[in-house]
């Protein structure tokens, strides 16, 4: 296919000046100042902020737009005051609205950690110990549900990090009112000399979703991240407690019953089972977790997909003893719009799930973090029980990295799996990695990610290596994202992700954000972009995979709607028989075009929905596949989803084969409050003939102390594999 008009097409669209700009802006050299106010009298937590010590606190009213309208003024005030007493920290926040208010608020779920860009928030970036890298989130919505995140050097965010805080909101009506304490146990900050007054960095955030405003104090640019802490305020005069040791342990007890029959081999238990899970804050800076027999009954199960592609697929972490300073020790490039993660040394994934995904009995471990403002030194050990001719598996990650500069920084990380075989005259089998990687801000728009890893085999002591970088330049008019790895055929992570090895891949991307006078008022953005993607044998240097994605229409309305069209040219050189979809694909030269779009509607709203479709050629067949999903939120106590993807292929395969894919994923939240819920899961997949299904009540009935009942039930014929479980566990968490 000629690509000239479609490049031609791109230039052109991609050099349209605006009118009208907003600049991106650097971090300031000052940062504003805030007094804090210490409260003399009790504070109740009701959302009402009206305690004596509310009227007499500071307000901060200097919110300015972050989006659609960078630096102008908000349509609705917002103001927030902070306290601290000897035990928590207070912030109330007051959110003027729109009248009638009720009407007006766009809440999705009541889920706890829940997606704010879909709905009214009000939310919390704090950096205790004033470094200006890492910070704390705690955010909240009308209906009081809670959110809370870790995030470290504005790139990554742990949204699955949970702390012990309150938060109660009001509606009323003109505003609505949150109310928050959180408590000087739950946050790490460094020991104040005597005499000296503590400073923390604090930004504030708040979208208001039916006019898809976003506001901040102090002041972000669009390119800027609200966990990016140098552009935060200084919260001056904090007269805090000394920072104690303190523990918080959280033991539990369930009973299972299960029945698996896999290759026609029938298996059933029933068995009580306990574990506890216990974390020690040494002192302001460490902290040392043990986890005995851990139980990871409540996480959600993967969502079944279809990889049409030749590389490996990432899926997410989802056990919370993995989530917890998961930020710390990954090590990798993040990935881009068409693509996850290249590599991983390590992938928290290869612990206690086999390569189907099948939990595998960990019987304890330890991990231990010690964090300052000028280094991080971590070390995670797990010991997994023996299956087979194995009596266990040791696994180490060793963690360091130093900050220098002003948010730059240099770290190491050493991973082992260690096979103990039953018999001492079988062959012990190790693996090792060691990786060293990196990030500096050239400005405060560029910055440059490295990476480099080897790995060793004890067994046949085969040795591998892989490296990459990537430089990202983002302002509020474009981004720009070059990236590269090389991954020789020997590097292999046994507790790391690899999507492909003995491989050069490099890419490019390129997006214009265009913000103009003379495009529609209806419309918020208008983003073209144009990627390559290059992947390179590196025995002989020739192509493996090439792919062109040319986007020439990319628009956001102001109400969120979204809407993207795009053409990728593909070229593939198969070495080898390549079979997704159970169809054998023969080596050869492949080069075909498709075509893909989507579209999402106000996801704010009670019913939305998402469509996206690919058509054209795929390899020597066909491809047609529209894919729609479907959300009914009638009130944030009920939310139903439906997403049916349709695949149609034809002439695919050495055998000119046709086929049909269905894959139907069903869910149904019911919220009595956000402590007490109901969620229900069914999927359906024909390419395996699989169908599960997964029913889980969770109540909350303590503060991070829970109740569930979990049935689980899988069917995939494909890989003969059929299992039924039904779990009852109960947790307590005590903080001493």
């Amino acid at each position: 296919m000629n690509l000239k008009p479609w490049v031609l097409l791109f230039i052109c669209i991609i050099s349209i000046q605006k009118v009208s700009a907003q600049e991106t802006f650097p971090p300031p050299k000052v940062p504003i100042k805030i007094q804090a106010h210490k409260a003399e009298g009790k504070i109740i937590i009701d959302g009402k902020l009206d305690e004596k010590d509310w009227e007499l606190a500071q307000s901060i009213e200097e919110f300015t737009q972050v989006e659609p309208f960078q630096g102008q003024k908000p349509h609705y005030k917002t103001r927030v005051k902070i306290l601290y007493d000897s035990e928590n920290l207070y912030i109330g926040a007051y959110c003027e609205d729109s009248i009638p208010l009720k009407s007006d608020i766009r809440v999705q779920s009541l889920n706890r950690d829940f997606d704010f860009l879909n709905g009214d928030f009000f939310g919390i970036r704090m950096d205790p110990f004033n470094g200006k890298r890492n910070c704390l989130g705690f955010d909240t919505n009308p209906y009081g549900v809670q959110k809370d995140l870790q995030a470290f050097d504005a790139q990554i965010v742990e949204i699955n990090w949970n702390a012990l805080w309150k938060v109660k909101t009001q509606i009323g009506k003109k505003a609505w009112v949150a109310e928050f304490s959180i408590p000087f146990t739950s946050i790490r900050y460094p020991r104040q000399k005597p005499g000296e007054k503590g400073t923390w960095t604090m930004t504030f955030i708040r979208i208001k979703r039916k006019i898809n405003e976003f506001t901040s104090f102090p002041p972000l640019p669009r390119s800027a991240s609200p966990t990016r802490m140098a552009y935060g305020a200084e919260i001056v005069g904090l007269d805090l407690p000394n920072p104690k040791a303190n523990i918080q342990a959280q033991p539990y007890i369930l009973y299972l019953n299960d029945r698996s029959l896999i290759h026609d081999t029938l298996s059933t238990s029933s068995k009580p089972k306990l574990g506890i899970d216990v974390k020690w804050a040494i002192n302001t800076h460490s902290q040392l977790d043990f986890t005995v027999n851990p139980d990871f009954a409540q996480a959600d199960i993967d969502q079944p997909i279809i990889n049409l592609g030749r590389s490996a697929v990432n899926l997410p972490e989802k056990r919370p003893f993995f989530l917890d300073n998961a930020g710390l020790f990954f090590v990798g490039i993040p990935g881009t719009l068409f693509r996850s993660t290249f590599y991983e040394p390590f992938y928290s994934r290869t612990i206690g799930l086999n390569s189907e995904g099948l939990p595998q009995n960990i019987q304890g471990g330890a991990r231990f973090v010690d964090r300052t403002t000028q280094r991080t030194l971590g070390g995670m050990f797990l010991r997994q029980s023996g299956a087979d001719s194995l009596l266990g598996t040791d696994y180490f990650i060793g963690r360091y990295q130093k900050n220098f500069g002003k948010e730059e920084n240099v770290g190491i990380l050493i991973t082992n799996k260690y096979e103990e075989p039953i018999r001492p005259q079988l062959a012990h089998v190790s693996n090792t990695s060691i990786s060293i990687n990196g990030i500096y801000h050239l400005n405060s728009n560029l910055n440059f990610n490295y990476l480099i890893s080897g790995t060793q085999e004890l067994k046949d002591h085969s040795k591998g290596l892989a490296g990459s970088f990537n430089i990202n330049y983002k302002t509020n008019d474009w981004t720009l994202l070059t990236e590269h790895h090389y991954v020789s055929q020997n590097y292999n992570p046994a507790l790391g992700f690899l999507s492909r090895q003995g491989v050069l891949y490099n890419n490019f991307s390129l997006e214009r954000n265009l913000r103009s006078k003379s495009l529609p008022k209806s419309w918020k953005q208008f983003t073209p972009g144009i990627y390559l993607d290059l992947y390179n044998n590196l025995s002989n240097g020739q192509i493996q995979e090439e792919d062109i994605a040319i986007d020439p229409v990319s628009i956001e309305w102001a109400n969120g709607e979204e809407f993207f069209a795009y053409v990728q040219i593909s070229h593939q050189n198969l070495t080898d028989t390549f079979s997704p979809l159970h169809i054998n694909i023969v080596p050869g030269q492949y080069n075909y075009t498709q075509g893909s779009f989507a579209y999402n509607s106000d996801l704010s709203r009670p019913f939305s929905f998402t469509v996206f479709g690919t058509f054209g050629n795929y390899y020597n067949g066909t491809q047609l596949e529209p894919k729609v999903s479907v959300t009914y939120t009638p009130d944030p106590h009920y939310v139903f989803s439906l997403t049916y993807d349709w695949g149609h292929f034809q002439h695919l395969g050495i055998l000119n084969q046709n086929i049909n894919t269905h894959l139907i994923v069903g869910k149904a939240q019911l919220y009595y409050n956000p402590r007490l819920y109901f969620n229900g899961l069914l999927e359906y997949n024909s390419l395996n003939q699989s169908l599960s299904y997964n029913a889980k009540f969770t109540w909350e009935y303590s503060p991070l102390s829970f109740i569930y009942l979990v049935l689980t039930n899988v069917n995939d014929k494909y890989n003969q594999y059929q299992e039924r479980q039904v779990i009852g566990k109960i947790s307590f968490i005590k903080q001493f």
